[in-house]
């Protein structure tokens, strides 16, 4: 069996078990090659811009046996792909911003897949707000830690066409109750169903009042926290409502290395201040600079102190 790395079988297991794969970016081919030996996919379609990598792949594809099985293709994106010749399309290993260009330029075919696996390694919260804003659902996230860094995966419900055209494009996500790993305590997965920004105080069925309770108390607290719910939105896009409202076992230990990120920048900047030649752009540029920072560790701390507090109860 071909062996993955955290990220790459956290992606794996968001891939539903029959659908047809497309592995978008496929590098060396092991995901798909994982992918049908584990009996996930009957076929998958391995995809790379570039021709090395996607050379490399052929030739792990070939001496694992599984040429017949998993075809390989030179495309930016999905241009090689045709409609209907897949059911999920894996994208890992990518910034945000060339996952979202791929997005953009499949969007008259990404309504025809069952799901997207995403792991997009920067602008995180452009991705959540490009899939909120196009009414695509986030049910499920693993957040993985491995060598150090931290690396959100999504699994999400492509919008149909009548749902891009009736429902409202902003969206909340509430996360149902994390399933437990017990194979590996840094990888879990948490589901979420989407909400309406002012539907928040709702209450999903599956929801027991405990649980819906918690998550209203959480949001609030939020809200509170940080003054309004258009801020705790941007908060949510950046960290996912399902990390959040899940109470991921990583997220102390993500905000915490966050934390000392952004003070250590702040510092940076109060020491080039100190430094400048004076003029007025350059102080009102690191004055900026500073203010950015500073909101942003005020955003950490809010979700840091609500932890605790959670935490407690």
């Amino acid at each position: 069996m071909q062996k993955l790395s955290k990220r790459l079988q956290a992606a794996a297991d968001f891939v539903t078990d029959g659908n047809r794969a497309a592995d978008i970016g496929t590098d060396h081919g092991f995901l798909p090659i994982y992918l049908v030996q584990s009996g996930k996919c009957p076929q998958v379609i391995a995809m790379d811009i570039r021709e090395g990598p996607l050379e490399r792949a052929k030739e792990h594809i070939a001496a694992a046996g599984l040429g017949d099985v998993i075809k390989t293709r030179l495309s930016d994106g999905m241009q090689a792909l045709g409609r209907a010749e897949a059911d999920s399309v894996v994208i890992t290993g990518m910034g945000g911003l060339t996952v979202l260009h791929i997005l953009e330029e499949a969007s008259e075919m990404v309504p025809d897949l069952k799901e997207l696996v995403l792991e997009p390694q920067s602008d995180i919260a452009k991705v959540r707000r490009y899939l909120r804003e196009h009414n695509m659902e986030i049910d499920r996230e693993e957040l993985v830690q491995e060598a150090g860094k931290f690396y959100p995966i999504l699994h999400v419900i492509p919008a149909k066409p009548m749902q891009r055209e009736n429902d409202s494009p902003v969206q909340h996500v509430i996360p149902a109750k994390p399933i437990q790993r017990e194979n590996d305590p840094l990888l879990h997965a948490i589901s979420a169903k989407p909400m309406q920004r002012g539907d928040i105080q709702k209450v999903q069925p599956e929801l027991s009042d405990e649980e819906a309770e918690n998550r209203d108390r959480m949001d609030q607290k939020l809200c509170s926290l940080l003054g309004g719910r258009e801020r705790v939105q941007g908060v949510l896009d950046q960290y996912g409502a399902c990390t959040v409202y899940g109470k991921h076992p990583l997220l102390r230990q993500m905000l915490e290395r966050n934390e000392k990120r952004e003070l250590g920048i702040l510092q940076a900047l109060e020491k080039g201040f100190s430094a400048a030649d004076g003029t007025q752009e350059r102080a009102d540029a690191a004055r900026m600079r500073r203010q950015e920072v500073e909101r942003r560790l005020e955003e950490i701390r809010a979700l840091l102190k609500m932890i605790g507090q959670e935490s407690k109860k």
